[in-house]
């Protein structure tokens, strides 16, 4: 705050509604137009629309078919998880331990692949 007090002095603002328009208006009031005649919007609009016919960028097309590679992924998925557990049951096929991790290794590793592969992850 200033030291002195001379703002004090002077005479308080007022703010008042104004009654009469601000700007001059270049369109005609809302509700004012010819019955006939169009907004100058909806002309701009028609006139893009002519545009984008002409130049063909309206026509509606089928997207392009497209290669997933999903099913590739899982398969190689199935191979690699598969042969890592079956590996190993093979290799000790007399412990009872590594037949059962080994059995459900492959059952965890085959679902949760297709579980990932198929209902988490979008298409690709």
């Amino acid at each position: 705050m200033p030291d002195d007090d001379t703002h004090f002095d002077q005479p308080r603002k007022t703010y008042v509604m104004r009654t009469e328009e601000k700007f001059v208006r270049a369109n005609a009031k809302p509700g004012q137009n010819a019955p006939g005649e169009q907004n100058d919007v909806r002309a701009w609009r028609e006139d893009q629309r002519v545009i984008e016919n002409q130049a063909g960028t309206d026509d509606l097309t089928a997207p392009p078919k497209y290669l997933y590679r999903r099913r590739r992924d899982f398969v190689i998925l199935l191979l690699l998880g598969n042969g890592f557990f079956g590996g190993m049951m093979f290799l000790n096929p007399q412990n009872p331990f590594v037949l059962m991790f080994g059995l459900a290794g492959i059952i965890l590793s085959s679902v949760g692949g297709y579980w990932i592969i198929y209902h988490l992850m979008q298409k690709y």
